[in-house]
């Protein structure tokens, strides 16, 4: 089902190398029909990486069926947000991965390509070089000023295709409040760049982290939420949770049990994490003056296995006024979620060192 009257968001370049920076404007639209009028007190944040559009072939070879599955998965859980990343644009089939499920969830939608394809590949029929995969942001409140972040640290050549590793940001009107949604994509490196890419993911969590309060702070917000594929194995020790933490955020699914964290199965390229090391958890949402009162992982094999190489996750977050400061103490400290716990004495003399950070509070799974 082609988009109709699609144009190219990308400068295409004429020499491609592992310098490139490709210019892409940032694709938006709406299909709220009926948007709330009222605040809730809490929002439901989902976060999947849909494997180019369902169809990379990364999943259950008998699974690979496009959107029309990842599509009633989001219609059953009906999140308040969804935060995507490796969709595709301008490529076949779908044509338009953010805008297809925006119509038919009746959401507004941010898109922001990635990586764009250097040559045909099977998902690019017409040879145009317009093939990308990027990050988007679903929401069913009303999005406005998005923001593209091109991460400055990057690392890791990949043939075939340029540009590199992003997120995007907006901020969702949610009632009377603003609420700033972000999804990115961190370095996952390969086989021979592996330890550089694990330092290049958190230089990309810090930048995020960054802009996120940046929106925050220049449109008023009462929370904001950022998550999306990480590919941080190492969970809570990860380089990309310290400065996370750091900036006050928290890991909505540091109270999950440890065998129930895991997002990929693996499967192709994932399965020597998993088979070597048991790091089979890439994916994340992490919250900012606001707590996660319930977070899970969909192991469901009916509802939203085999789509992709990985599940999902989601947080369901309380906008209600408890404070930051107070949770993270709390997140910190590994005891819950319980807001009026007595803070660890340590807390307030780590403000200098994202390792202290991490060791000080606590690994949490």
């Amino acid at each position: 089902m082609p988009w109709p009257n699609q144009s190219p968001l990308c400068e295409f370049p004429h020499d491609v190398d592992r310098d490139t920076s490709v210019h892409c404007a940032t694709e938006n639209g709406s299909f709220i029909t009926a948007p709330p009028t009222t605040t809730p007190s809490s929002l439901l944040t989902l976060a999947f990486n849909i494997n180019y559009n369902g169809l990379g072939g990364e999943g259950d070879p008998d699974k690979q069926d496009g959107l029309e599955p990842i599509l009633n998965f989001i219609q059953h859980l009906s999140p308040d947000f969804v935060l995507l990343t490796e969709v595709e644009r301008g490529c076949s089939t779908y044509d338009n991965g953010a805008a297809w499920l925006a119509a038919r969830l009746e959401m507004d939608y941010v898109y922001a390509v990635e990586f764009i394809s250097t040559k045909n590949s099977d998902r690019d029929e017409q040879n145009n070089m317009e093939c990308s995969t990027g990050n988007a942001v679903l929401s069913k409140h009303p999005l406005d000023n998005p923001k593209f972040t091109r991460f400055d640290d990057q690392c890791c050549w990949y043939e075939n295709r340029a540009s590199g590793r992003s997120a995007i940001s907006a901020v969702a009107k949610v009632g009377t409040s603003n609420v700033v949604i972000s999804s990115g994509h961190y370095e996952s490196g390969n086989e021979d760049v592996w330890l550089p890419a694990v330092f290049t993911r958190g230089g990309q969590a810090r930048q995020q982290a960054k802009d996120v309060k940046g929106l925050c702070e220049k449109y008023g917000c009462t929370a904001a939420i950022l998550g999306g594929d990480f590919n941080s194995p190492f969970r809570s020790s990860d380089p990309v949770s310290f400065p996370l933490r750091f900036a006050g955020f928290l890991d909505a699914h540091h109270s999950t049990p440890f065998d129930e964290r895991r997002t990929i199965e693996g499967v192709d390229v994932e399965a020597s994490f998993k088979d070597n090391f048991g790091l089979d958890t890439l994916d994340y949402i992490y919250t900012w003056k606001a707590r996660s009162n319930k977070a899970g992982v969909c192991h469901d094999p009916e509802l939203c296995h085999g789509w992709s190489d990985h599940t999902s996750v989601w947080t369901e977050t309380d906008i209600g006024g408890v404070g930051a400061i107070t949770y993270n103490k709390a997140a910190l400290k590994n005891i819950g979620s319980d807001p009026n716990a007595e803070p660890y004495k340590a807390n307030w003399l780590i403000v200098g060192s994202n390792l202290l950070l991490g060791w000080e509070g606590g690994i949490y799974a």
